[in-house]
């Protein structure tokens, strides 16, 4: 839920020249981006609906939502003119659940306001109602309602036994659903009152996934919670090198993995993991791979360029 970034360069992103990237670097979901800056909802629908299987045509959505800042009126008119539609309720619901981020903002909560806190809530409550629809109206295997279920529930404080509860209708519809799995370990995770053995507990049980399957970089993800409570000095940890190579071999480097609108973001999460653990041949080979299209984790920290230049250093230095 980092909003809107249109970038004042010209000229693409390169090794040596990076930078933050919308749309997690895909052209194809960007050519989508400028069809909702359009208002062009029924263009954006035909292509949301051409998308399979179930978590890419969800990447898409997400990936959309994360760029439209503010409520605009055509989403709205999409659910007033298809108000039975799944797709249209859900499209709303997830923009909503952004919509209330840019509201509350990133800050710690003890830097948040009363205000910013009450039209948080209120938002994720007009989230809530439209993905809750949308689950009644699906398909019996939809999976869309079910994945914004998990952050929208994170954000209304849930216990984890409802946050589980979605879970297993999302995993009951696709086991493996790399942005389900990744919400998951939020939930789980300590920041968000979630305990450390349970969040690692499923973050590992990503090794039984089928090879092939992005879903392997949730263990990557759940390593990054260690590190923001213990700091970098979190990656030398025994079996966090195994863990990475072995999430690696299961996804990106396996001949099986299919490149889909999230590809950058995997690349950037064993770019990031790799520089940490100061694997340097496997840094440049994600360096070609990422060509300075930032996204998560670097845009997790303030300035993402400066992270990702201080990890080359790093790893050259490694050599």
């Amino acid at each position: 839920m980092l909003g809107r970034f249109r970038s004042a360069h010209g000229s693409e992103p390169t090794i040596d020249a990076p930078r933050r990237v919308p749309y997690w670097g895909d052209k194809t979901l960007e050519t989508a981006g400028r069809q909702a800056d359009a208002h062009d909802w029924r263009s954006l629908e035909t292509f949301l609906r051409g998308l399979s299987p179930h978590h890419v045509r969800d990447a898409a959505l997400l990936g959309l939502v994360h760029q439209i800042n503010g409520r605009p009126k055509w989403i709205d008119k999409w659910v007033a003119e298809r108000p039975q539609d799944y797709l249209a309720l859900t499209f709303r619901g997830a923009h909503s659940i952004h919509w209330a981020w840019e509201a509350r903002g990133h800050g710690r909560a003890a830097n948040t306001s009363r205000s910013a806190f009450d039209e948080f809530f209120a938002r994720l409550a007009m989230a809530r109602e439209d993905l809750l629809s949308a689950a009644r109206l699906a398909p019996a295997d939809e999976t869309a309602p079910w994945v914004h279920q998990l952050t929208m529930a994170r954000g209304l404080q849930y216990d984890k036994a409802a946050q589980r509860g979605i879970f297993d209708e999302l995993r009951a519809r696709e086991p493996w659903h790399p942005i389900g799995f990744s919400s998951m370990v939020q939930c789980l995770a300590p920041k968000w009152s979630g305990d450390w053995d349970s969040m690692m507990e499923l973050a590992k049980s990503t090794r039984q996934a089928p090879e092939g399957s992005s879903v392997h970089v949730a263990l990557l993800e759940a390593h990054r919670e260690g590190e923001i409570q213990q700091g970098p000095a979190y990656w030398t940890t025994p079996g966090i090198r195994e863990d990475v190579l072995s999430a690696a071999e299961l996804s990106i480097d396996s001949p099986l993995y299919l490149t889909t609108i999230r590809s950058v973001r995997d690349h950037n999460w064993f770019l990031y993991a790799y520089g940490r653990l100061g694997e340097a041949s496997a840094f440049e080979r994600e360096l070609q791979q990422v060509r300075g299209r930032l996204t998560a984790p670097f845009t997790l920290f303030g300035d993402p360029v400066l992270t990702y230049r201080s990890l080359r250093v790093g790893a050259n230095w490694s050599r």
